[in-house]
């Protein structure tokens, strides 16, 4: 018979442990273990996991245990929550079969750190997004071409975008395109024109319209050349361009019903054209990072979410919009930090994104300032990335 009453007593942990000389961090472990019941009646004798050894590096001290027959995977998973508040300490628990690892790490995600050149991954399209507890986690826009970013104003996503561009830009400065749409008439990203890897900045509807029909234009020349080829995926021919679309606030581009007709028809056209680059266009080269403050369903399309694989949300006043934005609540709970975010994949990991200053940023950039005609690019008929891939026929 299982005894699996998990009791709410973490304010009653908290103060027992509250002495800076108390118990070892192991000792505490296991008198949670009792507190929280992580344990099976048998035979009339209750059993608690049992120690095995204690591994420890640089940054955390992992406790090493044998769980007994018949504890439920769902009591180990509420565990960490109370011993991370009676430890005062970040804890990661891992268990597979009847081993459980217990990770009590000896500090904190940093608060604040900078970015540096040294996080760079050169010719590659893999980019820093930020430090959790125990590593750096990066983002391979190759494995997964497309991105949402969520968050409230100040928190740190407007950084975010410059930190993306500018590594993309130091890694694959001869490969990398980018078409930037920024309804805000250009405040953010108005000066970014003047860069040679960026193709458009549209600060309207009316342009972002333009800009979309001419890449959309491009993705069908692109279907035609790899039809011919028998390819079916960008990254098993020759072709290196990658056409990074960069949304940087969503919720602009909504067609609300108070809209002139006109205007809706402008602003639906937009989203569907984004819907079919988020379908099809990965496979093409294109990559789409789409940003919007307060993430609904009308602001985030459906197409756009289902097909971006890749979420990183900050701060959110709710658990309503962190739902919407990660399929998971968490981004209400964050500490109000700038940077501080959730990075969804196939798992959710927390991260402290790094911080770049613009001035820092365009002495970097500077070297790759052009002069520009204040004209329209025209659709190539004929580019060096189409000679790239017929060298595959």
């Amino acid at each position: 018979m299982l005894s699996l009453l998990l009791i709410p007593a973490t304010f009653i942990t908290v103060a027992y442990f509250y002495q800076s000389n108390g118990p070892s961090d192991k000792k505490k472990i296991a008198t949670f273990f009792e507190i929280t019941k992580v344990c099976v009646q048998h035979k009339g004798e209750l059993q608690y996991p049992i120690f095995i050894k204690e591994i420890e590096d640089d940054i955390s001290m992992n406790y090493v245990y044998k769980l007994p027959l018949g504890v439920p995977s769902q009591l180990i998973k509420k565990l960490a929550e109370v011993l991370e508040e009676g430890l005062y300490k970040p804890v990661k628990i891992s268990f597979y079969q009847r081993e459980l690892h217990i990770r009590v790490f000896k500090q904190q995600i940093p608060e604040l750190w900078n970015w540096s050149k040294d996080l760079l991954k050169e010719h590659t399209w893999r980019i820093m997004m930020g430090k959790a507890l125990d590593k750096h986690v990066y983002h391979d826009f190759e494995r997964t071409p497309h991105m949402c970013v969520s968050g409230m104003k100040r928190f740190g996503k407007t950084v975010f975008l410059k930190n993306v561009m500018t590594s993309l830009i130091l890694q694959q400065s001869q490969h990398v395109k980018f078409y930037i749409i920024d309804l805000k008439e250009g405040l953010e990203f108005s000066p970014y024109k003047e860069l040679s890897q960026v193709v458009e900045v549209a600060e309207n509807p009316e342009q972002a319209l333009e800009m979309l029909i001419r890449i959309r234009e491009k993705m069908v020349k692109q279907i035609q050349m790899m039809k011919k080829s028998y390819f079916t995926n960008i990254i098993d021919t020759s072709i290196k361009e990658r056409c990074f679309i960069i949304v940087d606030e969503g919720a602009n581009l909504c067609p609300t019903q108070g809209l002139p007709k006109k205007q809706r028809d402008v602003l639906f056209l937009c989203q569907e054209m984004l819907s079919e680059v988020a379908r099809i266009g990965g496979g093409l080269g294109f990559r789409l990072i789409f940003c919007t403050q307060y993430p609904t369903s009308d602001t985030l399309p459906r197409q756009i979410k289902q097909n971006s694989d890749a979420k990183i949300g900050f701060r959110l006043p709710t658990a309503v919009a962190s739902q919407v934005a990660l399929d998971e609540p968490g981004l209400e709970d964050l500490p109000s930090l700038p940077g501080r975010a959730l990075f969804k994949t196939d798992r959710t990991e927390e991260i402290q994104v790094p911080f770049l200053k613009d001035k820092d940023m365009w002495a970097l950039l500077k070297q790759y300032k052009v002069v520009k005609q204040n004209e329209a690019p025209e659709v190539q008929t004929e580019s060096e990335t189409n000679r790239d891939f017929i060298e595959f026929k």
